[in-house]
Formats: C-alpha cells, sequence, structure tokens
C-alpha cells in the first residue's frame, strides 16, 4: 500500500468514530439516507444516518472530477437530485456539448435523457421538464455587458419545446445580476446572483413567481443556500459596507457566517443561532426542514500533521462532516471524507437491493 494512502487511512481512523454513541445532547438523527459522489472510488453511496453504514453504491463509469474540474476527455459534470425521488442526474458538459443522464436508484440504469450542442451551466429536473441554466461570468472592466446571457431554458421533454425565462427582465437595469444558483419550487425560481466581479460577496438571494410575473428580494449579502419542502436554509457572510470619501466602497468581511430560513409558503424569515468560522465553511445540505449536513475542513491533529506532513499535500486534506437542527445550537460529527460531493437525502428503503455494489 502506498504510503500517502496508507497515513490518509490513518488519519480517518483516528478521527471518525460513531455519532450515536457520542451524540451527548441527544440531538435526533432522522431516518434517512445521505446519498453523496466519492470522486475516488466513481460512487454514489447511500449512507444510513441511523447507523453510519453505507448501504449501497452506484459506480459511475464517467470520470467526474471534484470541483466541476476538466476530465481528460474534456468534460465537467454536475449533478442534480430531488430528495425521496428514484432518479439522480448527472449533467456532463464541454465547450460544445451538453449531455444529461437519468441514473435509476432501484434498478441501477444510466439513461441518456438529453443533449444540446451548447454549454450549460447548472440542471433541475422537475416531471417532465429540464430547468437548463445558461451562466456567464461578469465582464472585465473594459468588456461589454453581458448580462443578458444569464437565463433559464425550461425544455419540455416530452415536446421538445424550449421556454426561454429571462429572470433579469424584472429588474431594474443597474441591479441585473449573474446568477450561479437556482431552485425550481412549485411556482417559483430562486435564485442566488451578483452584478460584477466586485461584488461576488455581495451575493443576493431572489425568489421569481412564474405565475404572478414578480420577483422580490429575499436577504442579501447571501453566500450559499439548500431547499427541502419550500423551507429555504440559506448562510449569509458577517460583512460590513464602507463607503470612502470619493464614493468607492470597500468590503470588510468579519471571519464567521449566520444561517437563516425563509418559508416559501408563509414568507417567514428565522434566524438560526448557529454561526460557523467563514473561512472555513465549505458548504451545506438540508436534507428535512429540521436537520442540515454542513461541512468544514478537518483539523489534522499537530503532532500527526506535522510527522507525516511531508507526505500529505493539500489534495488531500479532509473535511469533517456534521450534523445540526435549525432550532438548537448543537451539532454532531459524522464522518471525514475527501473528495465527495453530497447530492441530497432520501427516506430509508425496506427493500433497497445491495446486491449490485460490486462494480
Amino acid at each position: 500500500m502506498p504510503i500517502k494512502v496508507f497515513l490518509s487511512l490513518i488519519l480517518v481512523s483516528l478521527l471518525a468514530y460513531n455519532w450515536q454513541e457520542n451524540n451527548p445532547h441527544g440531538l435526533i438523527i432522522p431516518d434517512r439516507y445521505l446519498i453523496y459522489f466519492d470522486h475516488i472510488a466513481q460512487e454514489i453511496r447511500f449512507l444510513d444516518l441511523q447507523t453510519g453504514n453505507v448501504d449501497k453504491k452506484i459506480y459511475i463509469d464517467r470520470n467526474v472530477r471534484p470541483g466541476g474540474a476538466i476530465n481528460e476527455q474534456g468534460f465537467s459534470h454536475t449533478w442534480f437530485y430531488e430528495q425521496d425521488t428514484q432518479y439522480i442526474y448527472l449533467m456532463e458538459r464541454s465547450h460544445r456539448l451538453t449531455k444529461v443522464y437519468q441514473i435509476n436508484i432501484k434498478y441501477l440504469t444510466v439513461t441518456e435523457i438529453f443533449r444540446i450542442d451548447s454549454y450549460i451551466f447548472k440542471l433541475f429536473v422537475d416531471d417532465n421538464y429540464l430547468y437548463l441554466l445558461n451562466f456567464v461570468d461578469p465582464p472585465l472592466p473594459n468588456e461589454n455587458s453581458n448580462v443578458e446571457q444569464n437565463f433559464i431554458i425550461k425544455h419540455n421533454l416530452l415536446t421538445r419545446e424550449n421556454t426561454i425565462i429571462n429572470f433579469n427582465r424584472l429588474l431594474p437595469e443597474d441591479q441585473k445580476v449573474h446568477a450561479p444558483e437556482f431552485f425550481v419550487f412549485e411556482n417559483s425560481i430562486i435564485f442566488e446572483g451578483y452584478r460584477n466581479r466586485n461584488e461576488i460577496v455581495l451575493r443576493k438571494l431572489y425568489v421569481y413567481n412564474t405565475v404572478e410575473n414578480t420577483i422580490k428580494l429575499i436577504d442579501q449579502f447571501t453566500n450559499y443556500f439548500s431547499i427541502s419542502n419550500g423551507l429555504i436554509l440559506y448562510s449569509k457572510n458577517d460583512l460590513e459596507v464602507v463607503i470612502e470619501n470619493d464614493g468607492s466602497s470597500v468590503v470588510i468581511l468579519y471571519p464567521r457566517v449566520t444561517f437563516y430560513t425563509f418559508n416559501l409558503k408563509n414568507k417567514d424569515t428565522k434566524t438560526l443561532p448557529h454561526q460557523i468560522d467563514s473561512w472555513v465553511f465549505r458548504g451545506f445540505l438540508l436534507i428535512d426542514t429540521n436537520t442540515f449536513i454542513f461541512s468544514t475542513p478537518q483539523k489534522i491533529p499537530p503532532n500527526i500533521y506535522d510527522e507525516y506532513r511531508v507526505f500529505l499535500g493539500v489534495e488531500e486534506r479532509y473535511d469533517d462532516y456534521y450534523i445540526a437542527n435549525i432550532n438548537v445550537d448543537e451539532m454532531v460529527f459524522l464522518f471525514s471524507a475527501r473528495d465527495i460531493r453530497l447530492l441530497g437525502s432520501k427516506s430509508r428503503i425496506n427493500d433497497m437491493d445491495t446486491s449490485h455494489n460490486k462494480r
């Protein structure tokens, strides 16, 4: 066994433990699977949150790289999974081609359901509709505006008809945004965007009602969001915008984030008691309306790090994953891992077939 792999295994064994036995506050662990993709094994994995066991694995032969990086075949990938459904979607794209694969998690089939001769940034699937996000970065100071290239294509899989959703149309000219993240819930499209490269930390979270044709601001200075059953969990940067004497602005970013919820049904906003160091904050996933999972870089024991740091590169650092309740400031350590992508969660299936765990 290569020494780097061996030492990484030592770190995991030292820092991992059964969270049900180390839950002093009695945090309620939901009876659900956490679904994630392991980039090293190239597997979709179903982790039982009650036991900590991986009950099912699905091997995906697409050479999916972490962080949307381009693989040797010239493709990058992004995932979509709607909680408690039977299908996981993998979007594979290059500059001239995008393909969408549907993965049946019960029968372990992978089917190509859509392709288009252009680059698509993000994907959302709702019944027989694909929502395809066309996103471009804001221009450089000496370049022309390209904000009109940010829109959503609603594609009907049955009729193959496309509808363009231009969410910027309802925003004032000086408030139009570049939106890299979006989510669809009933008749609403939730998206997060920023105006230019200098305002990436000044993102705003919006909700666009496709029936009433209205757009409303939920909050500003947001940096991530996740949705479950109409409840939005989002985090905000703790920052201050200072206006200088010449009219320019300076953003002072403080090392922490705060969590909030916004209920799409009753429009209620709530501040959560949790605060996390923003310098180490990775992201989170709302797995039901009471529980979320978040990750931070692993704190390697100093003696282990000092002794073996020559073997452990930056790309081999592990993230620690925690489960927390949105109502109380309590969290429980789940596991440590590197190069995984959280996809979603699903109620445990009693008859889940685990006979296909082998490649």
